[in-house]
């Protein structure tokens, strides 16, 4: 992250928005990337989680 955008979260709350949630794996290394940049606490919203089972 740059220098520019760790000044938009140091020391601030944030709302992750994921549109569906898979594996986590996004949301995951988003909000890894918020906290090592100084985010106080980082919250998700998610709109649909998808249901993994077999392929057809």
């Amino acid at each position: 992250m740059t220098d520019e955008g760790k000044a938009l979260v140091v020391g601030r709350q944030v709302v992750l928005i994921d549109d569906v949630f898979t594996t986590g794996s996004t949301v995951d290394a988003c909000t890894k990337v918020l906290l090592k940049a100084g985010a106080m606490q980082v919250d998700v919203l998610t709109f649909a989680i998808a249901e993994l089972g077999p392929m057809k």
